[in-house]
Protein backbone atom coordinates (compact mmCIF):
# COMPACT_ATOMS: atom_id res chain seq x y z
CA UNK A 1 0.00 0.00 0.00
CA UNK A 2 1.44 3.42 -0.91
CA UNK A 3 2.55 5.69 1.97
CA UNK A 4 2.75 9.45 2.06
CA UNK A 5 6.14 10.84 3.07
CA UNK A 6 6.24 14.17 4.90
CA UNK A 7 6.88 17.17 2.61
CA UNK A 8 10.30 18.77 2.53
CA UNK A 9 10.63 21.95 4.54
CA UNK A 10 10.54 25.14 2.49
CA UNK A 11 13.54 27.49 2.88
CA UNK A 12 11.13 30.39 3.33
CA UNK A 13 9.60 28.84 6.43
CA UNK A 14 12.90 29.06 8.28
CA UNK A 15 12.46 32.83 8.47
CA UNK A 16 8.99 32.55 9.92
CA UNK A 17 9.88 32.10 13.64
CA UNK A 18 12.19 35.13 13.66
CA UNK A 19 9.68 37.21 11.78
CA UNK A 20 6.88 36.23 14.11
CA UNK A 21 9.03 37.03 17.15
CA UNK A 22 9.90 40.45 15.80
CA UNK A 23 6.30 41.20 14.92
CA UNK A 24 5.10 40.03 18.32
CA UNK A 25 7.65 42.21 20.11
CA UNK A 26 6.73 45.14 17.91
CA UNK A 27 3.04 44.71 18.58
CA UNK A 28 3.69 44.50 22.35
CA UNK A 29 5.78 47.63 22.25
CA UNK A 30 3.15 49.48 20.27
CA UNK A 31 0.43 48.35 22.63
CA UNK A 32 2.37 49.44 25.76
CA UNK A 33 3.66 52.78 24.41
CA UNK A 34 1.80 56.02 24.04
CA UNK A 35 1.20 56.75 20.38
CA UNK A 36 1.33 60.47 21.02
CA UNK A 37 4.74 60.46 22.56
CA UNK A 38 6.42 57.35 21.04
CA UNK A 39 7.82 57.57 17.53
CA UNK A 40 6.30 55.15 14.95
CA UNK A 41 8.31 52.07 13.98
CA UNK A 42 10.52 52.38 10.93
CA UNK A 43 8.66 51.78 7.63
CA UNK A 44 11.46 49.70 6.17
CA UNK A 45 11.24 47.22 9.06
CA UNK A 46 7.46 46.91 8.62
CA UNK A 47 7.81 46.46 4.87
CA UNK A 48 10.44 43.73 5.39
CA UNK A 49 8.24 41.90 7.86
CA UNK A 50 5.23 42.20 5.52
CA UNK A 51 7.23 40.84 2.58
CA UNK A 52 8.37 37.95 4.72
CA UNK A 53 4.79 37.13 5.69
CA UNK A 54 3.62 37.28 2.06
CA UNK A 55 6.50 35.04 0.98
CA UNK A 56 5.73 32.54 3.71
CA UNK A 57 2.02 32.66 2.81
CA UNK A 58 2.75 31.93 -0.83
CA UNK A 59 5.09 29.10 0.11
CA UNK A 60 2.52 27.63 2.48
CA UNK A 61 -0.16 27.84 -0.24
CA UNK A 62 2.11 26.02 -2.70
CA UNK A 63 2.94 23.38 -0.12
CA UNK A 64 -0.75 22.99 0.72
CA UNK A 65 -1.63 22.43 -2.95
CA UNK A 66 1.25 19.98 -3.30
CA UNK A 67 0.10 18.11 -0.21
CA UNK A 68 -3.48 17.99 -1.47
CA UNK A 69 -2.33 16.71 -4.87
CA UNK A 70 -0.17 14.07 -3.24
CA UNK A 71 -3.00 13.12 -0.89
CA UNK A 72 -5.40 12.86 -3.87
CA UNK A 73 -2.89 10.71 -5.77
CA UNK A 74 -2.41 8.58 -2.68
CA UNK A 75 -6.18 8.13 -2.33
CA UNK A 76 -6.40 7.20 -6.03
CA UNK A 77 -3.58 4.69 -5.69
CA UNK A 78 -5.14 3.28 -2.52
CA UNK A 79 -8.51 2.88 -4.23
CA UNK A 80 -6.84 1.21 -7.23
CA UNK A 81 -4.96 -1.21 -5.00
CA UNK A 82 -8.15 -1.87 -3.01
CA UNK A 83 -10.02 -2.68 -6.22
CA UNK A 84 -7.16 -4.92 -7.34
CA UNK A 85 -7.22 -6.67 -3.99
CA UNK A 86 -11.00 -7.17 -4.30
CA UNK A 87 -10.54 -8.55 -7.80
CA UNK A 88 -7.89 -10.96 -6.58
CA UNK A 89 -10.08 -12.04 -3.68
CA UNK A 90 -13.00 -12.62 -6.03
CA UNK A 91 -10.77 -14.59 -8.41
CA UNK A 92 -9.45 -16.58 -5.47
CA UNK A 93 -12.98 -17.45 -4.30
CA UNK A 94 -13.94 -18.36 -7.86
CA UNK A 95 -10.92 -20.63 -8.24
CA UNK A 96 -11.61 -22.25 -4.87
CA UNK A 97 -15.20 -22.91 -5.91
CA UNK A 98 -14.04 -24.38 -9.23
CA UNK A 99 -11.50 -26.58 -7.45
CA UNK A 100 -14.18 -27.80 -5.03
CA UNK A 101 -16.58 -28.42 -7.93
CA UNK A 102 -13.91 -30.37 -9.80
CA UNK A 103 -13.17 -32.45 -6.73
CA UNK A 104 -16.87 -33.19 -6.23
CA UNK A 105 -17.49 -33.87 -9.93
CA UNK A 106 -18.64 -37.42 -10.55
CA UNK A 107 -16.84 -38.18 -13.79
CA UNK A 108 -18.28 -40.71 -16.19
CA UNK A 109 -14.97 -42.56 -16.39
CA UNK A 110 -15.71 -44.12 -13.00
CA UNK A 111 -18.72 -45.91 -14.50
CA UNK A 112 -17.31 -46.64 -17.96
CA UNK A 113 -16.72 -50.38 -18.45
CA UNK A 114 -13.02 -50.58 -19.27
CA UNK A 115 -10.88 -53.46 -20.40
CA UNK A 116 -9.58 -55.46 -17.41
CA UNK A 117 -6.26 -54.18 -16.15
CA UNK A 118 -4.41 -57.45 -16.73
CA UNK A 119 -5.60 -57.67 -20.33
CA UNK A 120 -4.76 -54.01 -20.89
CA UNK A 121 -1.22 -54.45 -19.61
CA UNK A 122 -0.81 -57.62 -21.66
CA UNK A 123 -1.93 -55.87 -24.87
CA UNK A 124 -0.12 -52.58 -24.10
CA UNK A 125 3.46 -53.24 -23.08
CA UNK A 126 4.33 -49.52 -22.86
CA UNK A 127 1.57 -48.67 -20.36
CA UNK A 128 2.73 -46.65 -17.30
CA UNK A 129 3.00 -48.68 -14.14
CA UNK A 130 3.83 -46.26 -11.32
CA UNK A 131 1.48 -43.35 -11.95
CA UNK A 132 -2.13 -44.44 -11.41
CA UNK A 133 -3.43 -41.26 -13.08
CA UNK A 134 -1.40 -41.81 -16.24
CA UNK A 135 -2.43 -45.46 -16.23
CA UNK A 136 -6.11 -44.48 -16.07
CA UNK A 137 -5.60 -41.95 -18.88
CA UNK A 138 -3.92 -44.62 -21.01
CA UNK A 139 -6.80 -47.04 -20.38
CA UNK A 140 -9.34 -44.35 -21.28
CA UNK A 141 -7.45 -43.49 -24.49
CA UNK A 142 -7.30 -47.17 -25.41
CA UNK A 143 -11.03 -47.57 -24.68
CA UNK A 144 -11.78 -44.51 -26.81
CA UNK A 145 -9.75 -45.83 -29.75
CA UNK A 146 -11.42 -49.24 -29.49
CA UNK A 147 -14.89 -47.73 -29.35
CA UNK A 148 -14.12 -45.51 -32.33
CA UNK A 149 -12.91 -48.54 -34.26
CA UNK A 150 -15.99 -50.55 -33.34
CA UNK A 151 -18.24 -47.61 -34.15
CA UNK A 152 -16.64 -47.31 -37.58
CA UNK A 153 -17.17 -51.05 -38.08
CA UNK A 154 -20.81 -50.70 -36.96
CA UNK A 155 -21.38 -47.87 -39.43
CA UNK A 156 -19.81 -49.92 -42.22
CA UNK A 157 -22.05 -52.87 -41.39
CA UNK A 158 -25.07 -50.59 -41.27
CA UNK A 159 -24.17 -49.24 -44.71
CA UNK A 160 -23.75 -52.81 -45.99
CA UNK A 161 -27.08 -53.75 -44.42
CA UNK A 162 -28.76 -50.78 -46.09
CA UNK A 163 -27.25 -51.76 -49.46
CA UNK A 164 -28.44 -55.36 -49.02
CA UNK A 165 -31.88 -54.13 -48.00
CA UNK A 166 -32.02 -52.00 -51.13
CA UNK A 167 -30.94 -54.95 -53.26
CA UNK A 168 -33.48 -57.21 -51.55
CA UNK A 169 -36.13 -54.60 -52.17
CA UNK A 170 -35.35 -54.66 -55.88
CA UNK A 171 -35.31 -58.47 -55.91
CA UNK A 172 -38.61 -58.56 -54.04
CA UNK A 173 -40.14 -56.24 -56.62
CA UNK A 174 -38.89 -58.50 -59.40
CA UNK A 175 -40.27 -61.60 -57.66
CA UNK A 176 -43.61 -59.91 -57.12
CA UNK A 177 -43.71 -59.03 -60.81
CA UNK A 178 -42.86 -62.63 -61.74
CA UNK A 179 -45.51 -63.90 -59.32
CA UNK A 180 -48.09 -61.67 -60.98
CA UNK A 181 -47.03 -62.95 -64.40
CA UNK A 182 -47.29 -66.56 -63.18
CA UNK A 183 -50.75 -65.90 -61.82
CA UNK A 184 -51.76 -64.47 -65.19
CA UNK A 185 -50.20 -67.51 -66.90
CA UNK A 186 -52.09 -69.91 -64.62
CA UNK A 187 -55.34 -68.08 -65.23
CA UNK A 188 -54.70 -68.18 -68.97
CA UNK A 189 -53.95 -71.96 -68.78
CA UNK A 190 -57.29 -72.80 -67.17
CA UNK A 191 -59.16 -73.01 -70.56
CA UNK A 192 -56.36 -75.18 -71.98
CA UNK A 193 -56.57 -77.47 -68.95
CA UNK A 194 -60.34 -77.74 -69.31
CA UNK A 195 -59.98 -78.52 -73.02
CA UNK A 196 -57.33 -81.16 -72.34
CA UNK A 197 -59.49 -82.75 -69.63
CA UNK A 198 -62.40 -82.79 -72.03
CA UNK A 199 -60.25 -84.42 -74.73
CA UNK A 200 -58.97 -86.98 -72.21
CA UNK A 201 -62.50 -87.83 -71.14
CA UNK A 202 -63.50 -88.27 -74.78
CA UNK A 203 -60.52 -90.48 -75.40
CA UNK A 204 -61.27 -92.56 -72.30
CA UNK A 205 -64.92 -92.99 -73.36
CA UNK A 206 -63.90 -93.93 -76.89
CA UNK A 207 -61.38 -96.48 -75.62
CA UNK A 208 -63.92 -97.94 -73.23
CA UNK A 209 -66.49 -98.32 -75.99
CA UNK A 210 -63.84 -99.88 -78.23
CA UNK A 211 -62.90 -102.43 -75.53
CA UNK A 212 -66.52 -103.25 -74.88
CA UNK A 213 -67.14 -103.82 -78.61
CA UNK A 214 -64.15 -106.12 -78.97
CA UNK A 215 -65.15 -108.11 -75.89
CA UNK A 216 -68.71 -108.69 -77.21
CA UNK A 217 -67.41 -109.88 -80.60
CA UNK A 218 -65.02 -112.37 -79.02
CA UNK A 219 -67.77 -113.69 -76.77
CA UNK A 220 -70.04 -114.38 -79.72
CA UNK A 221 -67.29 -116.17 -81.66
CA UNK A 222 -66.44 -118.37 -78.64
CA UNK A 223 -70.01 -119.57 -78.10
CA UNK A 224 -70.56 -120.43 -81.84
CA UNK A 225 -67.40 -122.53 -82.68
CA UNK A 226 -65.58 -124.81 -80.15
CA UNK A 227 -61.80 -125.02 -80.20
CA UNK A 228 -60.38 -128.10 -81.83
CA UNK A 229 -57.89 -129.03 -79.09
CA UNK A 230 -60.57 -129.21 -76.41
CA UNK A 231 -60.31 -125.50 -75.20
CA UNK A 232 -62.91 -122.77 -75.47
CA UNK A 233 -62.90 -119.01 -74.93
CA UNK A 234 -64.51 -117.62 -71.79
CA UNK A 235 -66.50 -114.39 -71.57
CA UNK A 236 -63.44 -112.27 -70.94
CA UNK A 237 -61.69 -113.63 -74.06
CA UNK A 238 -59.23 -115.92 -72.27
CA UNK A 239 -59.03 -119.65 -73.18
CA UNK A 240 -59.46 -122.33 -70.57
CA UNK A 241 -58.34 -125.92 -70.92
CA UNK A 242 -61.29 -128.34 -70.62
CA UNK A 243 -60.93 -132.09 -70.39
CA UNK A 244 -62.82 -134.15 -72.99
CA UNK A 245 -65.70 -136.01 -71.56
Amino acid sequence: MPTMSPPAASPHLSDLPATLSSLTALLHSLASSDPTTSPPPPLAMLTAHLSTLKRVNRASSVKTRECKARALQLVHDTDAEHLEMQRLLYERRHLEQEIARCKEFDSIYTSVPLQPLDEFRASNAGAPEADAHELMLARLRFELSERQRLDARRKALQAEKAALAQANKGTKADLEEIDALLEDYVKAAYPIKDRLMQMKNNWDAEARRHREGEGGAEKKEGSAAPVADGTKMDESGDTKMEEAS
